[in-house]
């Protein structure tokens, strides 16, 4: 789920724009060299179901160490047509569900935050849906001849895919990889991270995994600084990249615990332009621990 509220997609249609859903990045007019915001116009017009087509999957169980969650991923399909049965929009997502014999309460909590951004993407995806269905409707219009219907750029497509990032007894993450075509000239996508105390089922936040929250944010920006001015990152920032840099490090969900650290991942955008994908930045355990990482959070060898 990737969050851009400010940021909306110019579609086809004059003075209509496409609704960015929670977990996706709008298709934005922004060029390498410069960045630009908008506003989204919310839609409030309600969805006729009628012609949607949905598949639940369950996915094989996955089963951490014998000290952290059960997790179950599953996944729903859904198809949406227009009313002369031409899919207009497709969705896939998968979201992680948790089970524990000894600590059923953290999973219990964990569970209902992923099952409230759940139904949050699922208002967002209907949303979308009212729009698709009018930018179709307003290309027919245009539309002289079956040749011309068949080349219309449908259907547009929501894809979320959860993957289990840590799972112990100390904490559980999942990163979140998301993409999605709304209309305009190419789709948009980036990843999103959740991580959760193991044994409370809290959500936890970056910027309070130190006991010394000042000190732990200077040092991880400066981690984030150094990796900028390598070869390897330099190409693909904006020229004035140091100006977004701190809020997009300390942006809500871009980041999550894995094996081998914390991984920051700034979406499409915010550092550097749509050509430049997801701007990732990895810290290493053990540098996080000089950091002042609470021990409550480090891995255990």
């Amino acid at each position: 789920m990737i969050d851009l509220s400010k940021d909306y997609m110019e579609g086809f249609m004059k003075k209509k724009s496409i609704v960015a859903i929670v977990f996706s990045l709008a298709v934005l007019t922004a060029s390498c060299g410069q960045k630009e915001t908008k506003e989204n116009i919310p839609l409030s017009e309600e969805i006729n179901t009628e012609n949607v087509e949905t598949e639940q999957i369950e996915l094989e169980s996955e089963t951490a160490d014998e000290e952290g969650f059960t997790v179950r991923l599953e996944e729903q399909s859904e198809s949406y047509k227009a009313d002369d049965g031409r899919e207009v929009l497709t969705s896939v997502q998968s979201y992680p569900k948790l089970s524990a014999k000894e600590n059923a309460k953290a999973a219990e909590v964990i569970n209902a935050d992923i099952e409230s951004m759940q139904a949050d993407d699922e208002a967002s995806i209907e949303e979308n849906v009212t729009v698709a269905k009018e930018d179709y409707a307003f290309r027919m219009q245009e539309v002289t001849n079956d040749t011309e219907a068949m080349m219309l750029p449908y259907p547009y497509q929501i894809q979320i895919t959860s993957v289990v990032t840590r799972n112990d007894k100390k904490v559980f993450s999942f990163a979140m990889d998301s993409y999605a075509f709304l209309g305009g000239a190419h789709g948009n996508g980036g990843t999103t991270g959740y991580n959760y105390d193991a044994v409370t089922g809290k959500r936890l936040k970056l910027e309070e995994l130190s006991e010394d929250s000042a000190a732990w944010k200077e040092k991880i920006l400066s981690f984030v600084k150094e990796q900028c001015e390598s070869d390897a990152y330099k190409e693909r920032l904006y020229e004035d990249y140091e100006t977004y840099l701190e809020d997009a490090v300390f942006a809500e969900n871009n980041w999550y615990f894995d094996e081998n650290g914390i991984l920051i991942s700034c979406s499409p955008y915010s550092i550097g332009c749509y050509a430049s994908g997801s701007i990732n930045f990895e810290i290493p355990y053990e540098t996080l621990r000089t950091y002042g990482l609470n021990e409550n959070y480090l891995l255990e060898e």
